[in-house]
């Protein structure tokens, strides 16, 4: 091999040297790029990660003290309703006061719901319907009418209906469960309604509806006996015939309705709704005769503008008729007993409430819905006071067969003031007959438990022993 093939050979083999060695400094470079670049990529995610959990920690333990000053804003409870919770941009909890009607509405209507980080794209917190409600939250003052009754707050905000849709409003409900403060919702709402509307009371306890006595939508004192009862029937009967005759003058034009029949007469011959507000129907219902009275009253009036609105603990039909109860296509359970109980008005689901004020409400054309009942304070009431009902309690004893016995020797006794003429002498003719006790108060009063006590009395009174 010569000379300069040799030293040729030798310059390329020190050229792909120096190759090589340029390529080894690039690749030992390229490794330290990358190894700074993912460590830095590393080190950010632990440092992100750490802040996420440092910045959640925070966040749970600003819910904790705004919680804290939360219940002691919202201490007594009655100033629920006027405060709320709410996180801003920068993570910061304020605690904000509503001031006006239309904020606490707003915020009533969106429920309860419980204070959750939620993550991108995971679903949202259950709305919860409030375990409290008060009047302030469901409406205001100048929206008062009975073409607009709010029955509660529901999941999706107020309930409101007509009263006239309700064709007739049941409330049934075991005893401390909200019932009572319901209808005193409801009639609170009724006496301080913009549009004109007269209510009839009947409460044989006189406690619940007690307060509203000195209204002046009240049309009579509230009943509490069997003849004010009476004589209210027959009073609300004799309004109810009055609007028969003015209806039949438009018979060719199928008037069905009070809507109806105002759209058609002047101003001045219109009538204004009537309300009969029962409360306690069950106990009330024992005596036939009221029975009878008031189930032909139910069965005839809506159509011509007067509604019924009752409630009772029990709607068996052992006390109130199938015939009366089917008439209430409205009906509005609270807590029930057992599935029975709430089955008489297709409630049975009633049962399974276990919430002071929460109730299932069934409204003809609508489905099954859930509300919590507002509870009603005594400063609420005495808003409705006025100088008092429109007529006095002897307007409806006329006519009405209630007066006691006048022999001198009855001066006394538990039943004084509630016997009718005769029924003294029939209770001593059917003990002369051999009757037993409990057959007298049968066949005098209709009831063999009710009467057996005033039964004895009489007998006592008289001198004679049971037989």
């Amino acid at each position: 091999m010569s000379t300069p093939t040799i030293m040729l050979l030798i310059k390329v083999c020190l050229s792909l040297a120096a190759v090589g060695g340029l390529l080894y400094s690039v690749w030992k470079v390229a490794l330290v790029v990358w190894d700074d670049v993912f460590v830095r990529r590393q080190r950010a995610d632990v440092h992100r990660h750490h802040e996420d959990i440092h910045q959640t920690r925070l966040t749970a333990m600003r819910w904790e003290a705004a919680g804290k000053q939360f219940r002691q804003l919202t201490t007594p409870p009655d100033s629920l309703g006027s405060w709320v919770m709410q996180m801003s941009p920068d993570g910061c909890i304020d605690i904000k006061q509503l001031n006006t009607p239309a904020e606490r509405l707003l915020v009533a209507g969106r429920g309860v719901r419980q204070p959750d980080v939620v993550m991108d794209g995971a679903p949202e917190p259950e709305v919860l319907l409030p375990t409290l409600v008060t009047p302030e939250q469901l409406l205001t003052e100048r929206e008062y009418t009975y073409k607009r009754l709010v029955l509660g707050m529901g999941k999706d905000g107020p309930l409101v209906v007509d009263m006239a849709t309700l064709v007739h409003g049941a409330i049934g409900g075991s005893s401390g469960w909200g019932k009572s403060q319901l209808l005193r919702w409801l009639v609170f709402q009724l006496l301080m309604s913009a549009d004109p509307v007269n209510v009839a009371l009947i409460d044989v306890e006189d406690v619940t509806l007690a307060p509203f006595e000195k209204s002046d939508r009240v049309l009579w004192p509230v009943a509490t006996d069997k003849y004010m009862v009476m004589g209210m029937i027959d009073a609300i009967k004799t309004e109810l015939d009055q609007r028969k005759k003015a209806f039949a003058k438009f018979r060719d034009q199928g008037v069905d309705s009070l809507f109806r029949y105002n759209k058609l007469v002047e101003p001045d011959q219109r009538f204004v709704p009537w309300v009969l507000v029962v409360d306690e129907a069950a106990t009330l219902m024992l005596d036939k005769s009221v029975q009878q009275a008031i189930r032909e009253l139910v069965w005839r009036s809506r159509k011509y503008g007067i509604w019924n609105l009752w409630a009772a603990q029990v709607w068996y039909a052992d006390t109130i008729p199938s015939g009366t109860s089917t008439m209430f296509g409205t009906a509005i359970h609270f807590h029930a007993e057992k599935a029975s109980q709430g089955r008489v008005l297709g409630l049975p689901e009633a049962a399974q409430i276990d919430q002071v004020g929460r109730a299932l409400v069934r409204v003809p054309g609508k489905t099954t819905i859930e509300i919590q009942a507002p509870l009603v304070s005594e400063g609420w009431l005495r808003r409705t006071r006025g100088t008092g009902p429109r007529f006095d309690r002897e307007s409806l004893l006329d006519g009405v067969d209630y007066q006691v016995e006048s022999d001198d020797e009855y001066h006394a006794g538990p039943y004084k003031g509630e016997l009718v003429t005769g029924q003294i002498e029939k209770v001593l003719q059917l003990h002369r007959e051999g009757k037993s006790t409990s057959a007298i108060a049968a066949a005098v009063w209709h009831s063999n438990t009710t009467y057996i006590q005033r039964v004895r009395s009489i007998l006592e009174d008289h001198g004679l022993s049971e037989n």
